[in-house]
């Protein structure tokens, strides 16, 4: 009885596939926890991303600063649990 032999392009499509179903997954896990980009709810859109995932039920402190626009994108600075 003869071993079949995949060879290297075997194992390279195994490999790409696996890495395909990965960046789809991260992608998905992304858009799952969106933050409005209105920056309405910013705070309460950052602590529920921050829990992502998480069994526990914690609550972060999140002192939001006045938002910085360079060009087309806006920074705002915050202070998570008392940290920067």
């Amino acid at each position: 009885m003869e071993k079949k032999r995949h060879g290297a392009a075997g194992k390279m499509a195994v490999g790409l596939s696996a890495l395909a179903v990965a960046a789809l997954a991260a992608v998905g896990y992304h858009f799952s926890y969106p933050i409005d980009a209105g920056m309405d709810h910013f705070a309460a859109e950052a602590d529920r991303w921050l829990r992502r995932g998480q069994t526990e039920t914690y609550e972060y402190d999140i002192q939001m600063y006045d938002p910085l626009t360079l060009g087309s994108l806006t920074y705002i600075p915050f202070d998570l649990d008392g940290e920067i």
